[in-house]
């Protein structure tokens, strides 16, 4: 729990126990890397592996099998919901046909105060078992769904739903938490009543979830922030000595934490320690940032804070990304770990979650951490003289108002008439936020950046693409901006999610088609659907290999796919239902249809025709 060397990856952490399988998800982010949210439904697949590998400044995008991918996605997109900022959705360096499965599980959220951001890292998931158990786990941690490779804590509680007509007092607040999420969609966001009551299931069954506390853990508390009902928090109220470990700080989220005792640690940042005044610093008796061995990259991470030179971290940083609040207080002590930075607006004006342990200060106490945890990787800080550049502060601080106005416009992607070149796409707002003194231009982040338009400033159509193909229909959209002070330029791109409207009825299906162009594809992936390995065997032997178990030549059906298809009917016949979703799919275009062997047709009819009796009778 306290050693660094005790490590464990985000996505490896979402595996499901032994019997279970994941029955829904609700999980939060301030920034969502959508490949990354692409590899959750893996980890669901008990395929974690994935997860362990960084991306690296420079080296390559972690290789996905597709087969293994689309499998993962089709079966559990639909069961999971992810809310992210409105403008921190990252632009990933290659578009997957597979983003299409992830549209309906992103809603795009804004915090109640205009000038915070919703920043909170949390996971819920709920298994279920074929006993109809029920299960669930919390992970809270500073890390966002992306691929970066900073320190970051995680905590992760497993619990047992259990049969109770009261609620359990301590999980109000989570429950609150949950349940308010939807209610912070950003405007024009309209969610579908499958995410409501997904999201509302899970909120109702965390009033009577019974959670295992973590060894040396007495009792525990849950500390949403920013929402209806949970505006502020408050630091226990006698703070004897404190460790604060935050990336970002400032003078008002120091004196929280400094109390009336003595002794209190401070681990930070460089750059961030180097602006908050001596005076603030002083409530900390001993001041760390990471040493050289412990340093390693990170993607951006931009906080709201009063202060503009103190809210944006510069691309580059390097390092530390957790947060971590420990006090003693007497014989006893708290741990608070969760997404608050120890900022003024990270305790008032973001939507933040923290999970408090309460133990005895001899297990959970700030010596405890320091010398069984962080303490090796830290060094003494000496203040430096960081170089003031005024109008580079002012880029900042008008890069983050210009992130606000844009996470609150209502974006619609219209699909329009279909020419031989594609379809007409357009991108709208009924209002604009932005003032037009901006260089914005704009892209699908299907198409390349030479497809950018210039961002219009006048209401309706701020954007026309021309006509592009059914591949390239999105909702979500890469938004470049360039802002100018003097000499000094600043450049970011944003991405944003708009309302898809007037996309083809049969989209999906199409990209199905699309992916499975070939009948060797198709007859693999419905082997792989009917594999017992939670891996895939597509995803252990090669194309050639799938397509000589799927399909022999002239699109006659294999026996082994056909001995597959009689062993699930008897063994498993859930199986079969997967494989009927595939096959209407497919049906639904002619490209499609083309696909699938009439053997396999002619096959494929009686054998679910006998499955939907079985599953009558039972």
């Amino acid at each position: 729990m306290l050693s660094p060397r005790d490590r464990q990856t985000l996505l490896a952490s979402l595996r499901p126990p032994h019997g279970f399988r994941v029955d829904a998800v609700v999980a939060t982010t301030f920034t969502l890397d959508l490949t990354a949210l692409l590899t959750a439904p893996l980890a669901f697949s008990l395929l974690d592996t994935l997860a362990e590998r960084k991306r690296q400044p420079g080296a390559k995008e972690p290789e996905l099998d597709p087969y293994a991918l689309l499998r993962a996605a089709r079966e559990h997109a639909e069961r999971m919901v992810v809310f992210c900022d409105a403008t921190h959705i990252a632009t990933p360096p290659k578009y997957r046909s597979l983003f299409t499965y992830l549209e309906k599980s992103v809603v795009e959220v804004v915090a109640p105060d205009e000038h915070g951001v919703f920043h909170p890292k949390v996971w819920v998931v709920k298994f279920r078992n074929d006993a109809d158990e029920v299960v669930y786990r919390l992970l809270c941690s500073s890390r966002n769904l992306t691929f970066d490779a900073s320190w970051d804590t995680l905590l992760v509680l497993n619990g047992s739903l259990v049969d109770r007509r009261n609620a359990i007092a301590a999980n109000r607040p989570l429950s609150a938490f949950i349940a308010q999420l939807p209610g912070l969609a950003r405007s024009g966001v309209t969610l579908s009543q499958d995410i409501k009551d997904l999201v509302g299931g899970v909120a109702n069954d965390l009033l009577t979830v019974r959670f295992e506390l973590p060894p040396g853990v007495e009792s525990l508390a849950f500390h949403p922030l920013g929402i209806d009902g949970f505006k502020r928090f408050w630091p226990p109220e006698r703070i004897q000595r404190s460790l604060v470990v935050s990336p970002f700080v400032d003078a008002n989220g120091l004196k929280l934490w400094s109390g009336a005792g003595a002794g209190h640690i401070l681990v930070s940042r460089l750059d961030q320690l180097d602006r908050v005044e001596d005076n603030a610093l002083s409530y900390f008796a001993s001041r760390f940032v990471l040493g050289d061995a412990a340093e390693e990259p990170e993607d951006c991470d931009i906080e709201a804070s009063p202060s503009p030179h103190v809210e944006t971290a510069s691309v580059g940083l390097h390092g530390l990304h957790a947060k971590l609040f420990v006090v003693d207080d007497g014989w006893d002590a708290h741990v608070f770990t969760g997404s608050a930075n120890a900022t003024g607006a990270g305790f008032t004006r973001n939507v933040e979650f923290l999970v408090e342990l309460i133990g005895k200060k001899s297990i959970l106490g700030v010596d405890q951490f320091v010398e069984k945890g962080i303490g090796p990787l830290l060094q003494p800080y000496n203040r430096t003289e960081p170089a003031q550049n005024a109008l580079q502060e002012q880029l900042e601080s008008r890069l983050l108002s210009l992130r606000r106005q844009l996470s609150r416009v209502d974006w619609v992607a219209r699909v329009g008439e279909r020419f031989a070149a594609g379809f007409a796409f357009t991108l709208h707002c009924p209002k604009v936020g932005w003032s037009g003194e901006e260089n914005i231009q704009v892209r699908p982040m299907t198409l390349s950046r030479q497809h950018c338009q210039p961002l219009g400033s006048s209401p309706g159509t701020v954007a026309d693409f021309g006509a592009v193909s059914l591949e390239a229909l999105t909702p979500f959209f890469a938004f470049h901006v360039q802002l100018r002070a003097g000499d000094e330029v600043l450049n970011a791109d944003l991405g944003v999610r708009a309302r898809l409207e007037g996309e083809p009825a049969d989209r999906e299906a199409q990209v199905m088609a699309a992916m499975l162009d070939d009948p060797s594809k198709v007859m693999g992936f419905l082997s792989m659907l009917l594999s017992d390995d939670s891996l895939g065997w597509a995803g252990l032997i090669g194309d050639e290999e799938v397509g000589r178990i799927g399909a022999t030549a002239g699109g006659v059906v294999a026996p082994a796919l056909m001995e597959r298809l009689l062993r699930a009917l008897h063994a498993r016949p859930e199986q079969l239902d997967s494989i009927e979703r595939v096959m209407k799919d497919l049906s639904q275009t002619e490209a499609g249809r083309t696909l699938v062997p009439q053997q396999l047709r002619e096959l494929w009819e009686p054998i679910y025709a006998a499955r939907q009796v079985s599953g009558a009778r039972s």
